[in-house]
């Protein structure tokens, strides 16, 4: 951060990525305090000129009961194979099975899980744990071939306090992304996020698990 006459100048500013003063929807940018955080002023609703975000499958997931009997993912695999399209079950493997996530924080958000109903990557035996990151990176060379992304995200978090949604059951994230995605800097430089539809991914996917399947034996 440095100073720019008797106004503070963010890293921002310095990298290029915002123009303090400058209107982003209705938030102006007027610099940071000491610690670097960027301050927004909202301007009056008479200069508002907002870019909107049509998100609307996270609907489903705002207004449902967050208190649920059983685990979700366990629910998944009960059920018959003739409903692996419905629940969105792409890939029954040896120990692990993937599923898309209903509520993706970007297209292709995917999930890798163990049949075994356990919190934690340490409770699971070694073949688990293998067959585990064996289906993280088929799935990326999938993703690669069947959307093209710039890279990904992938991660684990174990315990609510680490952020899992749900942390008796654990999953594997695997989130595709692209430039200019759903970060926070496409919010202030009024980018759109164009989702595609889950049932489209799902297709998408299945035909190339069908076309190149991974080595694992099946379930």
């Amino acid at each position: 951060m440095r100073q720019n006459g008797d106004r503070q100048v963010t890293n921002w500013e310095q990298k290029g990525v915002v123009q303090a003063g400058h209107s982003y929807g209705n938030k102006a940018l007027r610099g940071s305090d000491h610690f670097g955080t960027i301050l927004i002023d909202i301007l009056p609703s008479a200069e508002i000129d907002l870019e909107r975000f049509w998100t609307p499958w996270r609907m489903p997931y705002i207004l449902s009961d967050k208190q649920r009997e059983g685990c979700v993912f366990c629910q998944k695999l009960i059920q018959d194979r003739e409903r692996d399209r419905e629940n969105y079950v792409l890939l029954r493997a040896q120990h692990v099975f993937v599923v898309l996530n209903l509520y993706p924080y970007n297209n292709g958000h995917l999930m890798i899980l163990p049949y075994e109903h356990v919190g934690s990557l340490e409770e699971l035996p070694f073949e688990v744990q293998a067959e585990m990151m064996h289906m993280v990176s088929y799935f990326i060379k999938l993703m690669r071939q069947a959307m093209n992304p710039g890279g990904f995200n992938v991660g684990i978090n174990i315990g609510k306090e680490a952020g899992a949604g749900i942390d008796d059951h654990i999953h594997i994230h695997v989130v595709p992304r692209w430039k200019g995605d759903t970060n926070f800097m496409p919010v202030i430089a009024e980018m759109r996020v164009i989702p595609e539809l889950l049932d489209d991914t799902y297709a998408k996917l299945k035909a190339l698990i069908q076309e190149h399947p991974p080595v694992t034996q099946a379930q």
